[in-house]
């Protein structure tokens, strides 16, 4: 939902605008899924373009301005590009930090790469499945992997690693310097 614009992603690719205020409802694009599970996804900006991801392996970019589908190689350059696996399937949709792109792959892999300039800030494999992330407003990120939380900077260094014992965790949060961690059972 963006203003009085609800934009619907369909299972057979299509893209649509319904107009809150009008119920127009007007095609916006077409775009092939791409195997991967059905996810929640967020929607960030990038300059003139918003990503979001229809599932894990379908990443999609859309006009931020006119809700157009646009058809950005972004992963598709990182993918040549990156010294890393082929990123396929993301934990979300890749959001921006100070111009760059950061892609986080489901199996441990992640970049951080402007697009514009083809350029990787930097690239590492934490050799392990990410469950969830959290990103601060100083460029901190922190993953969850079944075993551990992982914390680096905005150069990729590593801050913080530690060993969790929660049993098949799902997601966290960070607040005021603790770490709650949700499984199946609750927080």
């Amino acid at each position: 939902l963006f203003g009085d614009k609800l934009i619907i992603f369909s299972v057979f690719g299509n893209i649509l605008e319904v107009n809150l205020s009008t119920y127009e409802i007007k095609n916006r694009g077409n775009f092939t899924p791409q195997n991967g599970s059905s996810i929640i996804s967020n929607s960030y900006i990038y300059n003139d373009l918003r990503s979001y991801l229809f599932n894990s392996g379908t990443l999609i970019f859309l006009d931020r301005f006119n809700n157009e589908m646009n058809s950005p190689y972004y992963l598709e350059d990182l993918n040549i590009l990156s010294s890393m696996s082929i990123f396929e399937e993301l934990v979300d949709a890749p959001f921006s930090f100070e111009n760059y792109l950061y892609f986080i792959e489901k199996k441990g892999s992640l970049s951080v790469f402007n697009p514009i300039t083809s350029d990787i800030l930097w690239e590492i494999n934490i050799n392990s499945s990410i469950r969830d992330y959290v990103f601060s407003d100083k460029g901190y990120l922190s993953l969850l992997t079944s075993k551990k939380i992982i914390i680096l900077d905005k150069k990729g260094n590593l801050i913080l690693d530690f060993f969790h014992e929660v049993e098949d965790p799902i997601s966290f949060f960070i607040y005021d310097n603790e770490i709650s961690i949700f499984d199946k059972k609750g927080l």
